[in-house]
Order: structure tokens, then sequence, then C-alpha cells
């Protein structure tokens, strides 16, 4: 059933905003940080997401802790060996950062207000309208810059 309950608003719309800031972060890391990096800190999001679960009560089991040590170590050496360039890694980490964000919301919305198929059908309408405005606001600029280069 669909279900969308306006009592969810006030979240829904933070986490709306938190979408498209997620698409920005995501171009800007993607254009400053090489893959590797990009990828690596992405990994972030799980540390970050499990240290909210924790907070917010909720207790893993013994294998999702041995899952949990195992990437944890490996982002712990990656980052003391130095074997990634940090090259655009402060942009890569606010993103997986405000991936934990969006995915809190997400979870609380559906938990208390609305099915999973309403919440995230308007995020998609949402972000598409913003990148229908982002792509039209681009072709103005370019459009723009060639009338007064040429």
């Amino acid at each position: 059933m669909l279900v969308f309950q306006t009592a969810s608003l006030p979240t829904f719309v933070l986490r709306a905003a938190l979408e498209i800031v997620q698409i920005i972060l995501a171009m800007n890391a993607l254009l400053l940080a090489d893959r590797s990096t990009f990828v690596f800190m992405r990994n972030l999001t799980i540390p970050f997401l499990l240290t909210i679960y924790l907070l917010s009560g909720y207790l893993p089991t013994l294998s999702q802790w041995w899952g949990i040590a195992v990437i944890c170590v490996v982002l712990i050496a990656t980052l003391r060996l130095k074997i990634i360039n940090l090259r655009g890694a402060g942009a890569s980490a606010l993103m997986a950062t405000n991936a934990v964000a969006t995915i809190s919301l997400f979870k609380y919305n559906t938990r208390h207000f609305n099915s999973v198929e309403m919440e995230q059908g308007i995020i998609y309408v949402v972000l598409a309208a913003y990148a229908w405005w982002a792509l039209r606001r681009a072709e103005k600029k370019a459009t723009l810059s060639k009338t007064q280069a040429g």
C-alpha cells in the first residue's frame, strides 16, 4: 500500500535537501578525487552508519561484529600505510557522512510514517527535477559564455 503522511514533512523535506546536497557532493568528489580514493572514502559510510545505529540502541550479531572489524582494520591500514592518494578525500568523506544522514532519515520515515515505495518515489521526482534544473542552468551558462567569448 502506498502511504505518505504529512506528519513526515519536516524530516522528508530535510532528507530531500540532503539528497540534493549528496548529488552536488558526489559531482565535486568525482571531479576532485581519484577513482580509488572516491570508492575508498565511500566505504566510510559503513562505520559511520554503524556508529549511529549503536548510539540508537541497535546491537549487531557476532558475525556482524566480525564484518565490522574487518572493514575497520582495512580502512585504518589503508589510511596509515598511505596506499591511496588523498586528493579529493575531503569531498568524498563529506559525501559518506551525508549519506549516513539521508539513510537514517529514510529509515526513520519508513519506520514511522511512509511506505518505502512512496518515500523513494517522491525523492526520485525531487532529484529528477533538481537534475533538470541544474542541466538547464549549466546550458544557459555555457551559452552565455560562448556569446561573450565570440
